[in-house]
This record gives structure tokens, sequence and C-alpha cells, in this order.
């Protein structure tokens, strides 16, 4: 993929998608793993969500290879 500032519109409106606030004390990864917790589970699910909606965005826009 080329350079993003090459093909990045200043006037790129994505959808509205709502912030999150990290809580967790955890680290990052690239992977989920298994959470038996409902609470984290569920929280987990919405940060997923979260970045899955923006990732479509961008895709559905052109600004990201799917």
């Amino acid at each position: 993929m080329a350079i993003a500032n090459e093909f990045i519109d200043p006037n790129l409106r994505l959808g509205a998608i709502t912030s999150l606030t990290d809580n967790s004390g955890g680290t990052a990864s690239d992977t989920i793993a298994v959470i038996s917790d409902g609470a984290t589970a569920n929280a987990i699910a919405s940060l997923v969500a979260k970045f899955e909606a923006l990732k479509a965005d961008l895709e559905a826009k052109g600004y990201m290879e799917s």
C-alpha cells in the first residue's frame, strides 16, 4: 500500500463511532483470549465491535484494504 497522505482526502467524513475509555489495566495483543467472566467478555466484545465498525467504514471509503 502506498504512503497514506498521498490518498487521504482532507474532506473524509466517517460515520459516528462512539469513543471508548480503556479502564482495563490489561496489555493489548493481536488476539482476543477466551474470557470466562461475563462482564469482561461483554466489554471486550464492545471494543471489538467498535473497531470492526471503524475498519468497515475505512474499507468502504477505499482508505483501507480488506
